[in-house]
């Protein structure tokens, strides 16, 4: 549960930071190569982030089936 809390604290922060060089964009103050790159970097990071919580969640799944077998055998 901490650990979804932390992840959506993250989200959030990202999304906050994503918003403000959007609005500095949108006054000029960047150019549009600029902006392309960072949004390349922010699909990349956003791609090793879905890819590290499937796994994370792969790994929950195993371990409930896992607790799941040993409560059956108990």
């Amino acid at each position: 549960m901490a650990a979804l809390k932390r992840e959506k604290h993250l989200i959030d922060k990202e999304e906050r930071e994503a918003a403000q060089k959007l609005a500095m964009m949108e006054m000029g103050l960047k150019d549009a190569s600029e902006f392309i790159r960072w949004q390349r970097e922010m699909e990349q990071k956003d791609d090793i982030e879905k890819t590290e919580h499937i796994i994370k969640k792969k790994i929950e799944m195993e371990l409930s089936r896992e607790q799941a077998i040993l409560a059956q055998k108990k």
